[in-house]
């Protein structure tokens, strides 16, 4: 029974992650006017390079390396969805609850350029 449920894990997260590959693909494309394979091209270029990040050096500066690019890209999508909601909405009092999401972000942002100090990693 372990077998089966860790091959039907397997297929579900390769499930998952086929629409996490393709549906940010085709926006990207449509944004930047390029054709689907050319983004995927250079999706696919990023991902070998952090691949071979990982492969090139300690497991715990490469885990850090992938760990940091995600953070820092995720932190910074958040931060452009509360400058947008801090442009568009009204006044009001649930303006601190877009500022303190603002600054969260900001802060995990910043975070996310400082290496631990048992990487090896300088910084």
């Amino acid at each position: 029974i372990f077998t089966s449920s860790c091959i039907f894990t397997a297929l579900g997260v390769l499930a998952s992650a086929i629409s996490w590959l393709s549906g940010p693909v085709r926006g990207v494309a449509q944004l930047c006017s390029k054709d689907d394979r050319q983004v995927v091209l250079c999706q696919n270029f990023l991902c070998a390079s952090f691949g071979w990040i990982f492969l090139c050096t300690s497991a715990s500066a490469g885990f850090w390396w992938l760990t940091a690019c995600s953070a820092t890209a995720t932190q910074s999508m958040y931060l452009a969805i509360y400058w947008a909601t801090w442009k568009a909405k009204a006044r009001g009092w649930d303006d601190a609850i877009v500022f303190m999401g603002m600054l969260t972000s900001l802060i995990g942002l910043l975070l996310g350029f400082k290496a631990p100090s048992d990487t090896g990693i300088p910084g």
